[in-house]
């Protein structure tokens, strides 16, 4: 199965975010945000990218520290701790992502004196359907954590070959099945049981490339 990929120019050239070099060239006079009173499109879109990006670092030193201190048997607490600071950190960039595909609708709306017309665009319906995928796949996730109390839990499992070894680190969200706590039946459902945190990554990332044109005629 092939992933996501982005391109990022060796020489520093252009940005991998065609949206981004889409925002950062508009007219003036292009967009209704200060008859709206609200941000500019490139400030709403640069917030809402930073964001992301800060919280799925932030989980990945997590990671890179749970490596370091799962390894030693003296490291109970720190790896408990650990733990917890990775969990914290996944749950937030979860709400990022969902996060950024709300705002990439209010920048959307930005290009229409009221939100009555930007409801009647046919454009804007659109761009709705293009990104409900992303919408789909991320905020299922999220509102089940933060309406359903799914609670985020990390599943570790070690896989051999001959005598070396590598483990491999996923989480699952929780759910309530046959009087238990098991992983959510919907979210989980397909042969998902356990999600692994670099598909993760690689879903929270890749999506910022995938929103590649917000406004047709900018």
């Amino acid at each position: 199965m092939s992933k996501p990929v982005i391109e990022i120019s060796p020489r520093g050239g252009g940005s991998p975010l065609p949206a981004l070099n889409i925002l950062s060239s508009l007219k003036n006079g292009a967009s209704y945000h200060e008859q709206r009173d609200c941000r500019h499109p490139l400030g709403i879109y640069n917030i809402s990218v930073a964001r992301i990006c800060d919280k799925v670092a932030k989980c990945a030193d997590k990671l890179e520290a749970y490596w370091q201190v799962s390894g030693s048997p003296d490291s109970v607490d720190n790896l408990d701790a650990t733990q917890g600071e990775m969990i914290d950190y996944l749950e937030l960039a979860m709400y990022a992502a969902a996060e950024h595909v709300d705002d990439l609708e209010e920048i959307a709306k930005t290009f229409y004196n009221s939100d009555r017309e930007a409801a009647s665009s046919a454009d804007v319906r659109l761009f709705k359907k293009a990104i409900k995928p992303l919408r789909d796949e991320i905020s299922n996730f999220a509102n089940t954590i933060k309406h359903a109390h799914g609670r985020l839990r990390l599943y570790q499992t070690d896989f051999y070959q001959d005598v070396s070894g590598i483990r491999v680190l996923g989480f699952f969200v929780e759910g309530w099945a046959d009087g238990g706590i098991a992983p959510h039946r919907v979210l989980h459902s397909g042969g998902k049981t356990v999600l692994s945190l670099h598909h993760f990554f690689g879903m929270c990332l890749p999506m910022l490339g995938k929103c590649r044109r917000l406004w047709r005629n900018s």
